[in-house]
């Protein structure tokens, strides 16, 4: 295989250790991978007030947030690649979800906008959402059916014995892609908005061909970007179905599988 030119890395259960932290390890591969000459992308489902302050101090050109519904030009800090969501769509989603506990997140260019039912036992069962900043939103309804309200993320937390069954609403909304992110915390977007789409859209900007790309992540909403990359390889605390799309399965986010993943990146 030719020389990697361009590697995208997920943060959160790659990058980024449990406790949200980067091991010094994996950062100083980062570095190195920077200095052989490497694009390195970030490629999160966060927003960009929310990217890890070591990686934005690092010489790193781009992030692709919100699971690929923007594109940022980080020497200057504006979106290159930008698309949203449909409102309606996210509004009968809401609707399909009445009755359930959960907690609602609608990301909105800088804004974090919040709302839900049952709202205190679903903090009790994901606590760090007691700290999360955002506008708290009584009718989540009204604000998207503002056509000027441009979503382009809605995050769901929930009961854990809730998980399947809004992931079983997929096979109904079509237009949405709805993913397992961790045990009772769900990420929708527009089902064309993906980090497969956004890498691509970078690679011809950058005049990159995949087969010079490499990625590595961990979750459901990193598949289309390790499907799209010449060299995939997925964290040891992966489920098994990202890890049989990958070429390389590294070890976890907590035993430095990203320093491990460039190490071999590096090599090829």
């Amino acid at each position: 295989m030719k020389k990697i030119r361009l590697l995208a890395i997920d943060l959160d259960g790659t990058l980024l250790k449990d406790d949200k932290s980067i091991d010094k390890a994996d950062l100083k591969a980062v570095v190195e991978a920077l200095d052989s000459g490497i694009e390195v992308v970030i490629a999160s489902g966060r927003p960009l007030q929310f990217l890890p302050e070591p990686m934005l101090k690092l010489d790193i050109h781009y992030a692709i947030i919100l699971n690929g519904a923007g594109i940022v030009d980080l020497n200057s800090n504006k979106l290159i690649y930008h698309r949203t969501m449909n409102n309606q769509q996210a509004i009968a989603l809401l609707e399909a979800l009445d009755g359930m506990d959960i907690y609602v997140g609608l990301q909105s260019g800088s804004k974090f906008y919040y709302g839900g039912h049952g709202l205190k036992d679903v903090m009790i069962q994901h606590p760090r959402l007691q700290t999360k900043r955002g506008i708290y939103v009584r009718d989540l309804y009204k604000l998207l059916e503002d056509e000027n309200f441009q979503l382009e993320k809605m995050s769901i937390h929930t009961l854990k014995e809730n998980e399947s069954k809004i992931l079983q609403l997929q096979g109904e909304f079509l237009d949405l892609n709805i993913m397992d992110s961790a045990d009772g915390v769900l990420e929708v977007n527009d089902r064309m908005n993906s980090k497969g789409a956004a890498l691509k859209w970078l690679c011809r900007k950058l005049d990159v061909d995949r087969q010079y790309v490499a990625a590595i992540g961990d979750s459901d909403n990193d598949l289309t970007m390790l499907s799209f990359a010449g060299y995939a390889i997925a964290m040891g605390n992966s489920s098994q179905f990202v890890q049989n799309i990958c070429d390389e399965t590294t070890a976890t986010n907590m035993e430095n599988g990203v320093s491990k993943a460039i190490e071999k990146i590096m090599e090829l």
